[in-house]
């Protein structure tokens, strides 16, 4: 199981918006799936998705990672397949 060293739990929904401040980067957002905790970082767009849930994990320090996944979520909030 992923230890958890705060009160958050394991990773959730991810969605991402173009930024306005760069083209060459996207503004994504963490949603925990208890809902509690959110987490809003910029990335560049050739990052990969392992690099965001690196970045989540080391933040909310959580050491077992194998265990988790990202889901991508558009605008409208709807699953995309990726």
């Amino acid at each position: 199981m992923p230890t958890l060293n705060s009160s958050s739990s394991f990773l959730g929904r991810l969605s991402a918006r173009s930024s306005f401040i760069s083209p060459k980067e996207v503004k994504v957002t963490v949603q925990l799936l208890n809902d509690a905790d959110t987490v809003t970082n910029e990335f560049k767009r050739s990052q990969p998705a392992q690099a965001i849930l690196d970045y989540i994990c080391e933040l909310k320090n959580i050491r077992e990672k194998d265990y988790l996944g990202l889901r991508y979520q558009d605008h409208n909030k709807h699953r995309v397949r990726t």
